[in-house]
């Protein structure tokens, strides 16, 4: 970890970051081709099995919680690199039906070192669905495997209706190759101005669309809601039993507060900022999420601002059974998952629980209005 703070991020944050994301990507390409690059990777950053950190959620077992979230690998060009460094997941994303560049403006990607924050406005690019699921069944991973959908970014607002088709229709190609399959009903660094799923009506009908396809595997819904406005979520969503779990959208909007960095220097960019920031507002609405589901019927994946064993565990205490992240690989290395195991199975050890799975929402506050599963 020292390594590549005092040597190798130096060096690369000298590069514009979408043109490092670009070459580390070709670079775990052409490593993934290449055993025994992939052995050293494993030993150097892979996670020793532990049984304190295996957990089975969604059906699927896990070897630890810490997953790698969408948007580092947006192409599926990656597993075989990223699974040998400590996650216990990889999400793949976001990906839409059809191939796009994403938003035309340059530069897209950008840091704010003092608060090792990202400010991201990709405007989700994406190879298209066909290409990405033709990688992913060469079975790169050794771990399991999640795929985000997306809307497909044309930049010009679309039918409900099309954006429901769009979305089912994408899942097509990844039938039999991903173990998970997360919606994304709200993104936000596109550019049509599309929001279909603000109208909760069409949300139940995304579902039935997706009921539709036999063999779909457990399903994620990524939303930013509040409040009673969470009730109506899982009210929706519960009769769809291939409906597991939410991965809320912590994504606090401008303007940005807690910041060290001057404003000046990023109040004017476009996009949304990702990074520790945003720990409080993750926590907050862990708890909230917690409060509200049948954690026998759902569960919840938080992602944002974690970058420590200390902040998996107080996500995970708060209610989440799976946590990603993918802000600190940028700025702590490829050592990050890792060291958030070997951290997080210490504080696990510290306060007597035998597995992660026993802490989940232990300190979230008594569960409200919950519906039980029918």
């Amino acid at each position: 970890m020292s390594v590549y703070r005092t040597l190798v991020r130096p060096l690369l944050f000298r590069i514009d970051p979408e043109r490092v994301h670009h070459l580390t990507t070709i670079a775990c390409q052409i490593a993934g081709h290449m055993p025994p690059v992939l052995n050293a990777v494993d030993k150097l950053f892979g996670t020793e099995p532990d049984p304190r950190l295996a957990t089975t959620v969604l059906g699927i077992r896990f070897s630890n919680p810490v997953g790698l979230s969408a948007g580092y690998d947006k192409t599926g060009k990656t597993p075989a690199v990223l699974s040998r460094m400590g996650f216990g997941y990889i999400d793949i994303g976001s990906v839409s039906r059809w191939p796009s560049p994403g938003n035309a403006g340059r530069p897209r990607l950008f840091r704010l070192p003092a608060d090792d924050v990202l400010v991201v406005n990709y405007g989700v690019p994406s190879d298209g669905a066909e290409a990405v699921a033709r990688r992913l069944a060469l079975k790169p991973s050794r771990v399991p495997i999640g795929v985000t959908l997306v809307e497909t970014n044309t930049g010009k607002a679309a039918d409900a209706s099309d954006v429901i088709e769009e979305i089912a229709a994408a899942f097509e190609p990844f039938r039999g190759t991903v173990d998970m399959l997360f919606i994304s009903a709200f993104c936000p660094n596109e550019t049509s101005g599309s929001r279909p799923f603000a109208d909760l009506d069409n949300l139940r009908r995304l579902f039935e669309a997706l009921g539709r396809i036999p063999d779909l595997p457990p399903v994620v819904l990524k939303i930013k809601a509040y409040g009673e406005q969470i009730g109506r979520i899982i009210e929706i969503a519960t009769p769809f039993p291939f409906v597991k779990g939410f991965l809320p959208s912590v994504a606090p909007a401008k303007p940005y507060v807690g910041l060290r960095t001057p404003a000046a220097e990023f109040e004017h960019l476009p996009g949304t900022a990702t990074g520790p920031y945003s720990k409080p507002h993750l926590l907050n609405d862990m708890r909230e999420w917690y409060s509200r589901i049948d954690p026998a019927r759902h569960i919840i994946i938080a992602n944002g601002g974690i970058r420590s064993g200390a902040d998996a565990y107080a996500a995970i205490r708060a209610g989440a059974s799976l946590v990603g992240l993918v802000t600190a690989l940028v700025y702590q290395g490829p050592g990050i998952a890792r060291r958030i195991n070997r951290e997080l199975s210490a504080l696990l050890q510290r306060d007597g629980f035998a597995t992660v799975a026993h802490a989940v929402g232990v300190d979230a506050p008594q569960r409200k209005g919950v519906l039980q599963a029918g």
